[in-house]
Formats: C-alpha cells, structure tokens, sequence
C-alpha cells in the first residue's frame, strides 16, 4: 500500500510542478502579447480575480480553459504546462537561472527528483510531509 502512496505523491508534485510552469509560460506569453489578466478574463469568460488565481497558483485552468489558452496563442497544452515533447520547450520563456535548473532536474533520479520536490515545497510555503524513503 505505501509505494502506491508513494506513486500517488508523486504525480501530484510532478502536476505541481507542471502548474508552476503553466503559471510562469503564461505570464510570459501574456508579456510577449502585451495582454493582462483582464483581457484573459474576458478570453475565457471568467471574473478578473478567476483569471488573476490562475496566475498567482490558487486555482488550476480546466482542460477546456487550457485549449482556448493554447488557441489564443498558438501553442499546444503540453506547451503550456510546460510538458516536454518531440519538440523542445523554448527556453527564452525562463530566466537564466530558472535554465540552469532545468538543466539540472533533467538528470535527476526519481528520488532526487521527490527530494527536490519537497525542498520546492517549503521554499513556497507549502506543507511538505516527508517521504519514507526506506520502504
């Protein structure tokens, strides 16, 4: 029962981290289209403080959100939760450091990258439970 546990903790920091890059791509595309948080609210047909959640990591886009996002600026989802694909992410979206630490996660083990994780966690406030990594 505790390794599904642990699978399950898992997917949740990658979807996590996946939202952190959802939130940083699209407030670079937004920059890049000189557009706020107003004019995605109208786009999605959402309230301002809907479209401003989604920015500041308190709410998630539903699927449906998403594409008109990737519509409206020409991307793919995977593109915009930063989900590599065959076609790689373009790092011009990241500051230099934010590069570096891409770079690095990219050969992370899974525990590494569960540890690194967690350590995100509490850089960010979250309540981060540690991981029996014994078992």
């Amino acid at each position: 029962m505790l390794i599904y546990q642990k699978k399950i903790t898992i997917l949740v920091k990658i979807a996590s981290l996946y939202y952190y890059f959802f939130m940083e791509i699209l407030k670079q595309l937004m920059k890049q289209n000189k557009e706020s948080s107003y004019d995605i609210a109208k786009l999605l047909g959402i309230t301002h403080t809907a479209a401003y959640n989604y920015m500041s990591g308190k709410h998630e886009p539903n699927i449906e959100k998403l594409k008109k996002l990737a519509d409206h600026y020409n991307v793919t989802v995977d593109f915009l939760i930063g989900h590599p694909t065959k076609s790689s992410l373009p790092l011009n979206l990241f500051s230099e450091k934010q590069q570096e630490l891409l770079a690095v996660i990219k050969n992370l083990n899974d525990e590494e990258c569960l540890k690194t994780l967690g350590y995100i966690d509490g850089l960010q406030g979250k309540d981060f439970k540690s991981v029996d990594w014994e078992n």
